[in-house]
């Protein structure tokens, strides 16, 4: 466990070190005359936020007293690095200086820098001019929210999640999304796989070829390209360079089929999430190719901007024909493969098929714009996966799942890969997964993933970060955004200053000693499969009674929390926590080395961070700023603590239902009994801390949906759902454990069969 301790802080001020503004009663902040990128007019206005008096004008009235800003050409400047891009900035005594970036967004981010910390100068490094190089050259930003499903949640302001983005160092963001919070894509009644369509639509979302004209409504594609239309306008106004992530190849509507049967491919759903077969378009078809070689080439005509697109291609209703991987497997069209074949040739075909796939829109994609690329994520491949490397081509990138060095058949093909045109990138997560809880610091740990990728010689990231709309400050962004300029500065140091920014010098000890326990709180809180990411929210964790026998609830009174979640009636995961559709989502011994791990410590050292920040409220008046500051770190907390603790509650009922019913002893059953009744008393109590938090606190410490309660966001009912909650958990505290283990097997009850004809004893 790392060490918890207090900080002693030294005798400091943000006031100690000059101004470069203060002194300054009008400055120009002069841009080129247009046309300029529109990043070079955001960055002048930012600059100009901080300094009312300024003007911002083309040429400067006077030299002395002007800021010169513009994005130059890589050679622009004498002892420019000889590599990569750069940022320049000289600020004199007299008053007059440049700022030069060699793309939009870093002139962007040199500009809040300026504003953030180059202005307050204890030296006079910036007298004769300072560059600076960005850690990461290609780094993908996002929120969870920004052109995702939780877009539409309340308060979440998308052009201030583009705004940071560029402040902090981000060069490019995903801007494919659909204009509804639900998708076109439907199926059979009682059938909840078309919500995973909200996710990564593919490019048949927003354009349509001479193939498949009419398979969606016009006004549908017309109304999702024109939000990406406007995503990509937000995005290049901050300097951000657009792309897309796509879950593709995807399945299309079963009509598409009615008219071309011979056209598909695989099916790539999960039967156990789904009651419709959903196929992809059979992509060893030329015309099929064709096809997706069209709509990346009309996209690319409507956005000529996009830089890249991502394809993940394993889950959400997408896959490649015979891969051996979820959901698609060893299936596919006519044309790829002979049953006959073994499994080195099939692997073989399937890895050829996904290359030619890539090379169809890579090739499309620079029809327009020479520079674009194509991101794979690798690992949904693993037995195509060496076809795959075998003939990777230049424009070609890979995005892995791990750290390189945990892959030996990478680590060894890397330089060689790297050599004939492909890069490598990774995903480093500063905030919660999913953004349950945004806006949890964790600045150390933050700190520690991006030296460690830097360590591994990656400069090619996706960084996931908490959204400002809700999370306005954030310890963690200003981690990311000094080490992507500045990464030598100790991250004590960072997080000092940025404690007395926020709270001043009486408060700064308190907040930093807080931040250091939550940081060590998420850094050593042991990882709950599926449930503490992905599957929290559409799991229902939060609102569904943890009871001894959940089928002792009357199915109507487990309806409020049933119809969102992502299950069929036939799925064990309804009453069994430890399961999931066929699989053992956490085994008995993976919840019992959950909980071990929690008694060392858990979520009690983020429950003592809550203690200091409330000891510093109490001595602050209730209308600062910083008491405002102080109660939105305590409050994101307080629901960080009760979501850390659900989690822990759910693993301790895994162990004491499933060991109640597997004892062999009385005696073991009354412990096990007795450890599920502790249990449900405490997730009863964080049932009650988090509805007070709900009512109470004017912290937006979870997404809320701006539509409506649905599987992926709570609504405004969420206080009512929670006492739902806590009535049933009172009401069946002392049932008898039970699980049935025959669930999946079971018809519904319009079935005219007697279940005691099939199902076993």
């Amino acid at each position: 466990m790392r060490p918890i301790f207090c900080f002693l802080l030294l005798s400091f001020s943000l006031g100690v070190a000059s101004d470069w503004f203060s002194s300054r009663e009008t400055i120009d902040l002069v841009i080129p005359q247009p046309p300029f990128p529109p990043a070079v007019r955001a960055a002048a206005q930012a600059l100009h936020e901080q300094l009312p008096a300024s003007r911002i004008r083309h040429i400067a009235a006077d030299g002395r007293d002007a800021l010169v800003l513009d994005v130059v050409a890589p050679d622009f400047l004498p002892g420019a690095p000889a590599r990569g891009d750069w940022i320049y900035c000289r600020l004199s005594e007299q008053g007059n200086g440049e700022l030069y970036a060699t793309t939009p967004a870093l002139l962007y981010a040199a500009a809040n820098r300026l504003i953030d910390v180059w202005r307050y100068r204890d030296d006079q490094s910036f007298g004769d001019g300072r560059f600076f190089q960005p850690t990461f050259e290609f780094v993908e930003g996002g929120d969870g929210f920004f052109a995702s499903r939780l877009f539409w949640s309340k308060e979440y302001d998308p052009k201030a999640t583009l705004r940071e983005l560029a402040r902090i160092g981000c060069s490019h963001v995903a801007v494919n999304a659909l204009a509804t919070p639900f998708p076109y894509e439907q199926g059979p009644p009682g059938e909840h796989y078309y919500r995973f369509y909200i996710t990564n639509p593919d490019l048949d979302q927003f354009v349509e070829s001479d193939l498949n004209r009419g398979i969606y409504p016009p006004e549908y594609l017309a109304a999702n390209l024109n939000q990406m239309h406007a995503n990509t306008q937000a995005a290049l106004a901050v300097g951000l360079r657009p792309g897309l992530n796509l879950c593709s190849p995807r399945s299309v509507p079963e009509s598409f089929f009615d008219k071309y049967p011979h056209l598909r491919g695989a099916r790539v759903d999960h039967p156990f999430h789904s009651y419709r077969p959903r196929y992809t378009m059979t992509l060893a078809h030329p015309i099929v190719r064709w096809h997706m070689g069209e709509l990346m080439r009309q996209i690319m005509a409507e956005i000529p901007e996009l830089d890249y697109a991502y394809v993940w291609s394993n889950d959400s209703g997408s896959g490649f024909e015979h891969t051996a991987t979820t959901y698609a497997g060893r299936n596919g069209g006519a044309f790829l493969v002979r049953e006959w074949l073994s499994d080195e040739e099939i692997a073989e075909k399937a890895g050829l098929n996904i290359i030619a796939y890539l090379q169809t829109l890579l090739q499309s994609g620079r029809e327009i714009n020479p520079g674009f690329r194509v991101i794979l994520r690798l690992f949904s491949f693993p037995a195509a996966q060496s076809v795959i490397l075998d003939h990777l081509q230049e424009g070609v990138d890979l995005r892995l799942i791990a750290a390189p060095e945990s892959d030996s058949v990478l680590v060894s093909r890397r330089p060689a890969l790297e050599n004939k045109g492909s890069s490598f990138s990774m995903t480093v997560e500063l905030a919660v997964p999913y953004s349950h809880i945004p806006g949890v610091p964790f600045p150390w740990l933050a700190r520690k993933r991006l030296q460690n990728l830097r360590d591994s010689d990656i400069d090619r990231i996706v960084v996931n970060v908490h959204p400002p709309s809700l999370a306005p400050r954030d310890i963690n962004r200003e981690i990311f955004q000094a080490y992507q300029l500045e990464p030598d500065i100790p991250v004590t140091e960072i997080v000092r200053r940025t404690a007395l920014n926020w709270v001043g010098e009486k408060h700064a000890p308190a907040l930093m000693t807080a931040w250091q326990l939550a940081d060590s709180t998420v850094a050593n809180f042991p990882a709950v499969p599926l449930y503490q990411g992905y599957g929290f929210v559409p799991f229902r964790l939060w609102v569904r009674p943890l009871v001894p026998n959940i089928e002792a609830i009357p199915k109507r009174e487990r309806a409020y929390y049933e119809d969102y979640m992502l299950q069929t009636p036939y799925n064990p995961a309804l009453t069994d926590l430890s399961k999931n559709a066929l699989w053992t989502l956490v085994p008995v011994e993976t919840a019992q080395a959950i909980l071990d791990a929690c008694e060392k410590q858990g979520y009690r050292t983020a429950q003592k961070a809550v203690q200091i920040l409330d000891q510093a409220l109490a001595e602050e008046p209730l209308v600062s700023r910083r008491a405002r500051v102080l109660a939105d770190q305590r409050d994101r907390l307080r629901g960080y603590v009760c979501y850390t603790r659900t989690l822990v509650n759910t693993a301790a009922w895994i162990v004491s239902v499933h060991g109640y019913l597997n004892a062999d002893r009385d005696a073991e059953r009354r412990q096990f009994r007795e450890n599920l009744t502790r249990m449900i008393d405490d997730e009863i109590a964080n049932s009650h801390e988090l509805l007070d938090l709900w009512r109470r606190s004017h912290t937006p410490f979870m997404p809320v949906s701006a539509v409506g309660e649905n599987w992926y966001t709570y609504g405004d009912n969420f206080g009512e759902l929670l006492e739902k909650r806590i009535e049933l958990m009172k009401k069946h505290r002392d049932d008898i454990p039970a699980i049935d283990k025959n669930l999946i097997w079971r018809m519904p009850a319009e079935c005219p069969v007697d279940p005691s004809l099939y199902l076993p004893d």
